[in-house]
């Protein structure tokens, strides 16, 4: 189950501290807090990248953001309202939010949950419904995307989105000679988004600040089960009378513009505005912020905190015009008049009439104390009487309109508040900056801040070491250079420091191939002589002095500065090249190898093969998987590693084998797009995984699960000209333990007589950049018991090939396994991939043909490669087996875990 995020748990900490008293009235009489307790959660909502969650917290200028997605994505775009700033500039508020399509989790059972809370479990139709409006509160958000728009003919940039997948930016709109009223529409560029339509008002007249729940839109907020069936199920119902009345505004007052404030999420955006757009004026919403992973958040979003968010609201729609003349419609089930008349205790000028609805008829609500009249004598007591007033009807509020009409003109304040006036200095002052609302001086952006600031930190920084290095080494920024001198042989018994602080300077000798050792073979000793602070003048010998005076003659420098790369012992990691390198020498071939293009391939068994046979997919594949699951479970560190230069050549073969399988077997295996990342299907196991960081698992181990074939990636070694094995996936290994030679070079395998891979570095040169080679090898294993596969698979030393005793080796107990091996390189930079492919099948189940094969290439076999594979032990059972002889009589022993078993005659 998915955590809170810090942010959603901080929204609810908000809400519940702002939860006012008319909030608690409602939430206990609808019962709110029982009804919220079972509600379904919303976890996929904050299901984003570890990029966008971390540079989300750059906020506007976060310069890790990305471009909305046409594809996976989709944007709403909220309509606006431009304002002039004191240079006449118009501008205004672009609201953006973000989200992931069709990315929401366990829909079916949210719609489920809803339809039977509210009594239509059986009602189909009325579930499509539900469905669709729910989609936006289960759609997971996108913080750190933005988008680009066409205003006014020019490409401007919305975003990037905050934590909460939701963007707004104050910017300026290109052109002049704008009307009061005149609507312009801005579409996105390369994405999925709504039309944004912003309305252009002037700075003085009436305006119009409207709640929508219950006031012009019935949503039976104080019903936890009204919200739900008014909000997901029912279509969209005005309050009777509403709408003619708003129209009657618009008539009487000149056109003003329309803010539509709600606590409503963003979520139901699309929702509430084509609602809008059906029954009421045009004009910008204000919606509430989702910051929750559960359903309850939506019911507490309306019942929770919500004069405080309507407050701030309101001081946020003044900031940008200061110098009109509201009217504040809302109703009496949430916290409207307290709202509106703390507003008005802040802004009294700024407020001309407020309007209240009172609410009747609502099963849940506390009509005694919502509609008390002594309620609103509470909330207006700082307004004056004639500037507010209740109604039920619509119809009442005709003549209170038509009296503002008959008003002076809000263009001239003054006269409206001119019993306010006064002679003093204080009142004249006030009023002047009342009339005069400048705009505050956009701040210097973030990231400018924090470069400077990074940049002065290093400066003091380094400055601070360059004052203590001076102090520490008096005047000089570093110690001076230990120095030397070198003697000849003949004088270093006269040396004054004679068998003191001898140097010794180590010289690597070249050893033959393979030779078991691969150490140093003797070291040269150089006598030498410290000379730092000793003056030439007090050496008691001439002939030191003359020396000394010799080599300072013909040397620019007073001596030698010290330079010795010692014996290596100190660096165990680096590598030594035990040859010279040369711009053209193959360090790495057999010297008697043929290079003639006939005679190559065959040297070494090879021939080529199509690279649409590379990898195979047979009817063994599910009893493959299974054991090489189980391998990976228990024994993966036997089977997968990776050194750090073989990182990107895994994630390159991971990309090759995903290609592969793809196009060869597109019925088994597929690319889906999971959560705007790729993933390639095995429909054989029913496995997904990540194709792009983060990764399920490592990259190699996802091609060992992929695929039926071990992996090996072998890299050249830029000093050595030696290949080392950087990575390797071996899951069936044939008597060699994969973990002691990762990191290697090819040599130390033929040193440490690992016959598998004696013949690999001349293999290696011949592999093609385009075309693959391939070859087969085979041993003979017994299976003497019912052991899983994976354990007769798994064998890292060559006796557990045999295991048990001479009863063993009959044919029916007798395994044929054999690897196809192929080579390849990678496309990208060359890395050559080594690849094993094993097959099983027991020698009874060979048929004639396959008989007679098994027996041609076992006598093709030279002595030492039939002596490794333990022809001595199973010749004459297989053999026999083969030609239709007798298999045993008596004789021999098997080694069995150091025991020797006798096995007599029966």
């Amino acid at each position: 189950m998915a955590h809170e995020p810090a942010r959603a748990m901080a929204g609810q900490a908000r809400q519940r501290f702002q939860e006012s008293e008319e909030d608690r009235i409602t939430r206990s009489a609808g019962h709110f807090s029982e009804f919220e307790a079972d509600m379904p959660r919303l976890a996929n909502r904050f299901q984003f990248s570890l990029k966008d969650n971390f540079s989300s917290y750059l906020g506007r200028n976060n310069p890790f953001y990305s471009e909305a997605n046409d594809d996976t994505d989709y944007v709403w775009l909220l309509d606006n309202t431009a304002y002039q700033n004191r240079l006449g500039r118009w501008k205004a508020e672009f609201v953006a939010a973000y989200f992931v399509r069709h990315s929401g989790k366990d829909l079916s059972e949210v719609v489920a949950w809803v339809s039977e809370k509210i009594g239509l479990a059986d009602d189909e139709e009325a579930k499509k419904t539900i469905a669709l409006r729910l989609e936006p509160f289960l759609d997971a958000i996108l913080p750190a995307h933005a988008v680009n728009i066409d205003l006014q003919g020019m490409k401007v940039r919305l975003g990037p989105s905050g934590r909460d997948g939701i963007s707004t930016d104050e910017l300026a709109i290109p052109g002049s000679g704008y009307k009061d009223g005149e609507t312009i529409t801005s579409k996105a560029i390369g994405a999925t988004a709504t039309p944004l339509k912003t309305t252009f008002a002037k700075t003085k007249g009436w305006a119009v600040l409207s709640d929508i729940d219950d006031t012009i839109k019935k949503t039976l907020t104080s019903s936890p089960v009204g919200i739900l069936k008014t909000t997901f199920a029912e279509d969209p119902e005005p309050i009777k009378g509403m709408p003619e009345l708003y129209k009657h505004i618009v008539q009487k007052l000149d056109n003003p513009p329309f803010w539509y404030l709600s606590a409503s999420p963003y979520n139901l955006y699309p929702f509430l505005r084509q609602f809008r757009e059906t029954y009421y004026p045009a004009g910008t919403m204000l919606l509430r912020d989702a910051s929750w992973m559960n359903l309850a958040g939506f019911l507490a979003n309306l019942t929770q905190g919500t004069e405080a968010y309507k407050v701030d609201r309101i001081e946020k729609v003044h900031e940008w015009f200061p110098r009109r003349k509201f009217i504040l419609i809302g109703d009496s089930t949430q916290s409207d008049p307290e709202a509106y008349g703390e507003a008005y205790k802040k802004f009294p000028k700024w407020i001309g009439a407020i309007y209240i609805r009172k609410v009747t008829g609502v099963a849940e609500m506390d009509e005694g104390k919502k509609n008390n009249p002594e309620r609103f004598e509470e909330a207006f007591k700082h307004v004056p009487k004639e500037l507010w007033y209740v109604f039920e009807d619509p119809s009442e509020l005709y003549t209170k309109v038509d009296a503002l009409v008959q008003q002076q003109s809000p263009e001239q304040p003054s006269r409206l508040i001119s019993v306010r006036h006064s002679d003093s200095a204080t009142d004249r002052f006030v009023m002047t900056m009342e009339k005069h609302s400048y705009d505050d001086p956009d701040p210097v952006p973030l990231y400018i801040l924090l470069v400077f600031a990074v940049l002065l930190c290093a400066y003091f920084a380094w400055l601070g070491s360059v004052a203590m290095r001076l102090y520490f080494y008096k005047g000089a920024l570093a110690p001076e250079p230990e120095r030397f001198v070198i003697l000849p042989a003949y004088l270093r018994d006269r040396s004054p420091q004679r068998g003191h602080q001898r140097r010794v300077t180590a010289f690597p000798i070249p050893t033959p191939p393979k030779s078991p050792a691969r150490q140093l073979a003797s070291l040269s000793r150089v006598p030498h002589m410290n000379i730092a602070g000793i003056d030439p003048n007090e050496l008691p010998d001439p002939e030191i002095r003359a020396f000394l005076a010799e080599q300072q003659r013909i040397s620019r420098l007073p001596a030698f500065v010290q330079d010795d790369c010692g014996d290596g012992s100190d660096f165990p990691d680096i590598p030594f090249a035990i040859a010279p390198v040369e711009v053209k020498q193959n360090t790495l071939a057999s010297p008697g190898l043929s290079r003639t293009k006939s005679a190559k391939n065959k040297s070494v068994g090879l021939k080529k093969l199509d690279p649409k046979e590379w990898l195979v997919v047979d009817n063994t594949y599910k009893d493959m998987h299974s054991a090489r699951d189980y391998l990976l479970a228990k024994k993966n560190i036997e089977c997968i590693q990776v050194k750090r230069d073989g990182e990107a050549a895994c994630e390159e073969l991971l990309q090759e084998i995903v290609r592969s399988l793809v196009s060869k077997y597109p019925e088994r295996f597929s690319i889906k797009t999971v959560n705007r990342r790729k993933h390639i299907r095995n429909d054989i196991t029913k496995e997904e995984w990540s194709l792009v960081r983060p990764f399920d698992c490592h990259p190699l181990e996802v091609c060992a699960r992929l695929a039926m074939e071990d992996f090996n990636i072998l890299l050249k070694g830029e000093f050595t000209q030696q290949y080392y094995l950087q990575a390797s996936a071996t899951l069936f290994p044939a008597g060699w333990r994969m973990r002691s030679l990762i990191g290697k070079p090819l040599s130390y395998m033929q040193d440490q007589d690992i016959y598998q891979w004696d013949d690999i570095p001349d293999v290696l040169p011949f592999t093609p950049l385009v075309d693959l080679l391939t070859r087969s090898t085979l041993y003979i294993q017994t299976y003497p018991d019912f052991r899983p596969l994976a354990h007769l698979l798994f064998i890292q030393e060559a006796k557990d090939f045999f295991p048990g005793n001479l009863s063993s080796l009959l044919p029916q107990h007798i395994i044929v396994r054999r690897e196809h091996q192929t080579f390849r390189r990678l496309p990208k930079d060359g890395t050559i991939v080594f690849s094993t492919r094993t097959e099983v099948k027991r020698l009874t189940d060979l048929d004639v043909q396959e008989r007679r094969e098994l027996m041609k290439e076992i006598r093709g076999w030279d002595r030492e490669v039939a002596t490794r594979k333990g022809v001595e032990l199973w010749q004459r059972a297989v053999v026999g087996y083969c030609e239709g002889k007798e298999v045993f009589k008596e004789d021999e022993t098997v080694v069995d875990a150091g025991e020797i078993t006798r096995v007599d005659d029966e």
